[in-house]
Formats: structure tokens, sequence, C-alpha cells
């Protein structure tokens, strides 16, 4: 990176300060998302007043540019050009975002190092959103919120947006805390690789709780999932436990600890039902969800080259024509909705984008030659894969991009991905000079 005229520390306090800003952004994001909104969007702008060029190359020659050009001409075709033009913040700011982390990761001095802090940072963060939504869960059971409903303690808890036996914690919609702890579990179980291959947490801080630490948040990620009564969180999460449990198959506490995560999810739910749903019911509901991807369809087949523009979906639902529903907000699934609001072939080159972005890092990830990557340090990034994994798995299902403190995260896990084959051509460079 090229050196900067901030005071007499010069480049490297610069870099250091935004690395730690960055950090401070992401653990106050989920209470205060505006102010680290304000600060990201501040590190997004200094980041391009640094790296112009590539990130300016990155945005154009792998297809962002056009993409965002052919939102725009939806957003001016759309049913509703305002709404539509709104509907763009979810994306056009994120990409320029998703940009500047991709270049910046690159040029990082210790880029290793920063992104366990950031994982670590972030999983941490998350404890006291699971206790929260575990709290939650307990006191909108029925039984207790019969006795504590006319309770004025309470009363801001119960005056809310009824889901259900569901817990949102601090964010307005059960599967939107679903959709962030996932992620969060992603990344947890990353460090947690790294852990079991022989590496240390952040080893210059030298606290050596930082295992249970970890194990603790991963577990409470797990009951957070659960009380948020999110299907498709759970399912993710299984399929996390999983993937881990494969790649450490020969690993004897893995496999106790991912059967044992997976039996207690699978109980509580044989148990307890999912959001107060017993498991028949919880299947049963899924008819919702098919109804408004046939909805999606028949958009698709009326608007298939632009769409109806982005939120056009929402717009052009007729009230009740699924029973009991006045409005529907999105259709449940990423790739429907993206090809029902921008039509299918920008639908199909941001699929294209993103999946060539998570081929090549992967790709560079395994090096089925050559390792760049320590393997313990190989774990954390596996980790950001686990995370961006989980936001695809879970769009299958649900949308939830409109919370920004969730996008905010999807496109840090993507710009993590983008940024691996800069880092394997570093830590090349690094050893072919050491050598």
């Amino acid at each position: 990176m090229a050196p900067t005229k901030f005071g007499k520390f010069g480049r490297l306090a610069t870099s250091l300060n935004s690395e730690v800003g960055l950090l401070g952004c992401l653990l106050i994001l989920p209470y205060a998302s505006y102010l680290a909104l304000l600060g990201m969007t501040c590190l997004t702008f200094w980041i391009w007043l640094q790296q112009s060029q590539p990130a300016w190359r990155l945005v154009t020659r792998r297809g962002w540019l056009v993409l965002a050009l052919g939102m725009g001409i939806t957003a001016v075709t759309a049913y509703d050009p305002v709404e539509a033009g709104l509907q763009l913040t979810n994306f056009l700011p994120f990409f320029l975002f998703f940009a500047a982390l991709s270049v910046w990761i690159g040029h990082l001095q210790k880029p290793l190092s920063v992104l366990e802090t950031w994982s670590l940072g972030l999983v941490l963060g998350s404890i006291p959103i699971s206790l929260r939504a575990a709290v939650e869960y307990y006191l909108k059971s029925p039984s207790v919120e019969a006795r504590l409903f006319d309770s004025p303690y309470f009363s801001w808890l119960y005056n809310q947006v009824d889901y259900g036996h569901r817990a949102s914690s601090v964010f307005g919609h059960p599967n939107v805390l679903g959709a962030y702890l996932v992620i969060i579990l992603g990344l947890a179980l990353g460090l947690g690789l790294k852990v079991l291959r022989g590496g240390t947490l952040v080893s210059q801080w030298r606290w050596r709780y930082w295992p249970l630490s970890l194990y603790s948040a991963i577990a409470l990620a797990l009951l957070g999932i659960f009380c948020s009564g999110s299907r498709s969180g759970v399912l993710v999460a299984i399929a996390q436990i999983l993937i881990v449990g494969w790649l450490m198959r020969h690993n004897r506490l893995v496999l106790v600890l991912g059967l044992s995560g997976i039996t207690a999810v699978s109980t509580a739910v044989l148990a307890l039902g999912i959001g107060g749903r017993s498991v028949g019911e919880a299947l049963t509901t899924t008819t919702l969800r098919v109804d408004v991807w046939e909805i999606s369809l028949n958009l698709i087949r009326q608007h298939p080259w632009l769409g109806t523009g982005l939120g056009g979906f929402r717009l052009s639902y007729v009230p009740y024509t699924i029973p009991q529903y006045d409005t529907v907000e999105h259709a449940h699934n990423l790739w429907l909705m993206l090809a029902a609001e921008i039509g299918i072939p920008l639908m199909l080159l941001f699929t294209a984008i993103v999946g060539w972005v998570c081929y090549q890092g992967l790709k560079t990830l395994i090096g089925l030659k050559t390792q760049p990557f320590p393997r313990s340090e190989q774990a954390v990034l596996a980790g950001y894969g686990l995370a961006f994994m989980s936001c695809i798995l879970f769009a299958l299902f649900d949308v939830t991009f409109y919370d920004s403190r969730v996008n905010v995260l999807g496109w840090l896990t993507l710009a993590v991905i983008q940024a691996i084959p800069a880092l394997a051509a570093k830590a090349d460079a690094a050893a072919t000079d050491a050598a």
C-alpha cells in the first residue's frame, strides 16, 4: 500500500488504525449499525483513495461494473423506479466495500493474523447476542409469558411483533438472528479447526482461556440458532458441523464434539419443536415458501429479461393471493428473487461472478499441488469459507440481505475469499525470498 500522510507514524500506524477501526465497527455492528456503517463507509472511501487502480481493475475486469450498470437499467424500467433505486443501496455500495476490502487485505502486513483477529472478535462478540436470545426464548415460552405479560418490566419484549416462541435478540426478526449466527458459527468452526491443528489463537495476548471461550461461543451460537426458531438456520448449522467433522474425521475429539452438537440440536428440535412449532407443523408450514416460489416463477415468465425491478416482488404481490398473507416481502429464495426483479441474465451474471470468486479461492486454499498456507492458518481461511457457504445455503430458503448487519458480514467473507489467491502469491513470494 502506498505511503500516506497521516502524521509522523506514516503508513504502518494508519494501516494498524484502520485494521482496529474495522474490527471496532464489526463489534458494534449488531448494536449500533448506523455508526458502524458510517465507519465502514469512511474506511471504504479511504481504501479507494489509496488503492483506486487495483480496486477499479477488480470491479471492471470481474464483471461487477457490468452487473451494476445492468441493475441500474432495471431500476429505470422497474414497476416503481424510486423503490428500485432505493433497493439498489442493498447492492451497489457493497460492491465498492467488497472491492476495497479484497484489495486491502492483500496489502496488509500480516493479513492472516488480522483475519484471525477479526474472526475471533466477531465470534466472541456474538456471545451476548446468543445469551440474550436464550433469555428471550425462555421469556417467550407460553407459561412464562402468561405470568409476565402484564408486567411493566417486560413490556418491551411482549409488545414487539409476535413471531411466536422465537427469539430475535438485538435483531428485528428471528430469521435475521439465525442468518447472523450461522455466519458466526462458520467463523468459529474455522478457529476451532486451528486450535485442533495445534495453532494458538492471538498468541501475542497469551490468554490461556481462548479455547474455552471459543468453544463456549460455538455452543452458544448453536443455542441461539435453535432459539431463533429458524429452520434454515438449524439445517445450515448441521451442514457446517458435518463438513468440519468430515474434514477432521480422523480426530476422535472432533467426531465426539460434532456428534454431540448435532445430537443436542436434534434432541432439542424433537422435544421442543422449532420456534414453538412441532416438527410436523414446521414441515407443513413450508407450503408458504412453495406458494411464494410459484408466484416468483410466474413473475419470471412475465418479465424474463429485465424483471420487475428491485422491490418489485413485494409491489406486485396481490393481497391474500396466499391465504392469510396480505403482504409478502420477498421470494424466500435469493435466486428466484433476483431473476424476478432484475431478470434472468443479470441473475446468472451475479451467480457466475460470485461462483468464480468462490472457485478461485477454494482452488487456492485446497492447494492440490502446493499449500501456500500453514495448516493452522488454512483453517482460519476455511472458516471464512464456511461462513460464506452458510450465506449461500440460507439464501436458498430466505432473503436476509435487507438487514445491513448480515449483508456486511456476507460481503466481508466473500472479500476474504476473493483475497485468498493474492495472499497465496504473497506467501509464495515471501518463501522464495527467504530461500
